[in-house]
């Protein structure tokens, strides 16, 4: 059947004289009492550690129904210290005011309805900044008259400059085989990417580069015992329009290949009686 409501308290009383199914009775009456758990935050958008631009829509959904107006009043957005922070305004909004490839967006659309709210800063957050947003204690339920005893938080940050932040390739070793990975601060610009902004050198035969998310990714098969030179352009740019402002120069060392031996046959081989007798291996760096 059916749940019974949140953030509600119960007694039960079980009255004396209550028959068993064997016959017998209660001699005197019994009651205790238990609660449902009040209201929790369970997901968020964003993500805790998230960067987003400085006007982002948050996404909090619930366990349970909530008013929505009574829970905006409990929210406090701070940007800078969660503790000593600069405390911005916040407004509610609609899904419907929101572009379907938004991030809230979507995943409002996962969330029970009743169960969320969406707000968003009612002006820019500063540039490069954490932002916390919490609940406060006291936050209500649609459902029932229990209030929430503890606030509860979670942090993101705003965009800043764009910046390389490491770059690596392989475990340990870089293999001839091995992709090239470069990190960067902020997501990059993924639609206007052109993989002429990323010179190789010396440079490999069939290279595919690929920009997506905060990541460049080089795949192509390199020579082993080689020091290859990466430079990114400085008009390299991230999802804010912002570029990467001076060209960068990485240098990756690539290693041996892994040792191998190999052949065409299965595990086992009639060869021809009429031919010579030769059985053909394939190695590598034996």
């Amino acid at each position: 059947g059916d749940r019974f409501p949140m953030s509600t308290a119960y007694t039960a009383i079980i009255p004396a004289g209550t028959a068993s199914a064997n016959g017998n009775t209660l001699g005197s009456e019994v009651k205790f009492s238990f609660s449902t758990p009040t209201l929790t935050l369970q997901t968020h958008r964003p993500w805790s550690g998230e960067r987003t631009d400085r006007r982002p829509a948050i996404l909090l959904g619930f366990d349970q129904k909530i008013d929505r107006q009574a829970v905006f009043q409990q929210l406090e957005l701070k940007s800078g210290s969660s503790w000593s922070g600069q405390v911005e305004a916040l407004e509610m909004v609609e899904l419907s005011s929101l572009k379907e490839d938004d991030m809230a967006h979507a995943s409002a659309k996962n969330l029970k309805e009743g169960t969320w709210l969406l707000v968003r800063p009612k002006a820019d957050l500063p540039y490069d900044s954490s932002v916390t947003l919490t609940l406060k204690k006291g936050a209500p339920s649609a459902e029932g008259p229990l209030l929430t005893e503890s606030d509860q938080s979670f942090s993101f940050s705003t965009y800043g400059p764009l910046k390389l932040t490491s770059h690596e390739c392989g475990w340990k070793i870089c293999r001839p085989n091995d992709a090239m990975y470069m990190y960067f601060s902020n997501q990059l610009d993924s639609e206007s990417f052109d993989p002429e902004l990323v010179q190789i050198e010396p440079s490999i035969p069939g290279v595919n580069i690929q920009a997506s998310w905060q990541n460049l990714y080089i795949y192509g098969e390199k020579k082993g015992r080689t020091k290859y030179t990466v430079t990114l352009s400085k008009e390299l740019k991230d999802i804010y329009g912002q570029k990467l402002g001076k060209d960068e120069e990485l240098t990756f060392d690539v290693g041996p290949a892994e040792p191998s031996l190999s052949s065409n046959a299965g595990t086992m081989v009639v060869l021809d009686p009429q031919s010579k007798p030769y059985y053909s291996v394939f190695t590598v760096n034996y």
